[in-house]
């Protein structure tokens, strides 16, 4: 079982266990952002998560207990009852579960009331009003609080708005393949960098990991200009500054927005740093918590590994899910 994302990767048919943490992440829990997941390869839509961008003053977080999903505070107490087949965090007081009977995706509000009933194939968080939504085509788009389409469902797959920009991936049936490009649309839905890219991330911080055919990842700015140079195999969103990227003797590190390494490639895997610590996978296999000196303050000791968000982190210890503090202890117990 792997973490959801609310960080970064893929949903839809949004590996839904990944439903609790990582959107995003993937690939034995290295993070390759953007990429589609294998249902956008056949023609359905994917979408990438990423960790709430902005704290919550009454966080929730999704928990699972006797394979049902609710909601625990910040003491670790349970403040909606297990209740959804699959749940994700709470983002502008609205958090997508899926129905234990239709399995269909909506939309609850702090008392696991349903403000958008369940209607949809895949959901992820609201970011700037907006929330990527599949419909049981397999289209995605991007819907307002009222459950509306306010972006028309016509993409491959999608990732949440960000400073008015959101990724959004073309795709198309070629003979008996499913080709996917990517590009970048503002709140209209239109393209304004064009779906000429084979791969790419949200932006972040004023830039995105991107790669084009034939090339490896680099980052763009907002007009499509290359930035930073095409020299790395996976590449991460930045946050606090730093970006994790994978060179090609397979170890992760971290690099500045001039492209300079800050933290050396040492790792298996990592991800992007928040609140000012960023999980990593050491040699054993492990994933633990490292400082912007790339130092380990909370020991590998994880299956898998989220990003903090209102001091907490979910993580896996087999496949159980818990919850831990910045000093690695345990709030929510794995279970």
């Amino acid at each position: 079982m792997k973490l959801l994302t609310i960080l970064n990767r893929p949903p839809v048919g949004l590996t839904l266990a990944l439903a609790l943490l990582l959107a995003a992440c993937a690939n034995s829990g290295t993070q390759k952002t953007g990429a589609p997941s294998a249902a956008a390869q056949n023609g359905e839509a994917a979408v990438t998560e990423t960790p709430v961008p902005t704290e919550d003053p009454q966080p929730a977080f999704p928990v699972r207990v006797n394979n049902k999903f609710g909601y625990i505070d910040l003491a670790g107490k349970l403040v909606i009852e297990p209740q959804f087949k699959t749940a994700l965090r709470f983002s502008e007081d609205l958090a997508p579960v899926q129905d234990e009977k239709t399995n269909l995706w909506g939309y609850i509000d702090k008392k696991g009331a349903f403000a958008i009933k369940p209607q949809f194939q895949a959901a992820e968080p609201f970011y700037e009003g907006l929330a990527v939504a599949v419909t049981p085509e397999g289209k995605a788009g991007f819907i307002d609080k009222s459950g509306k389409f306010a972006i028309e469902p016509k993409f491959a797959g999608a990732s949440r708005f960000q400073d008015g920009r959101a990724l959004a991936i073309d795709g198309k049936h070629v003979l008996d393949q499913f080709v996917t490009a990517y590009g970048y649309i503002d709140k209209t839905g239109k393209f304004f960098i064009q779906p000429t890219l084979a791969d790419a991330g949200p932006f972040s911080e004023g830039l995105a990991p991107a790669r084009y055919m034939g090339e490896w990842f680099g980052y763009i700015d907002e007009k499509g200009k290359k930035v930073i140079p095409a020299k790395f195999q996976r590449a991460g969103e930045f946050s606090d500054g730093l970006a994790p990227v994978r060179v090609d003797n397979a170890r992760w590190g971290y690099i500045d927005k001039t492209g300079k390494f800050v933290i050396e490639p040492k790792f298996i895997g990592a991800r992007a740093f928040k609140e000012g610590l960023a999980p990593a996978l050491d040699l054993s296999n492990k994933w633990g918590y490292i400082d912007k000196s790339g130092k380990f303050v909370i020991a590998p000791k994880f299956t898998e590994a989220a990003q903090f968000l209102n001091g907490l982190a979910q993580v896996l210890v087999d496949d159980k899910i818990g919850y831990i503090n910045r000093k690695g202890e345990y709030l929510w117990i794995p279970r």
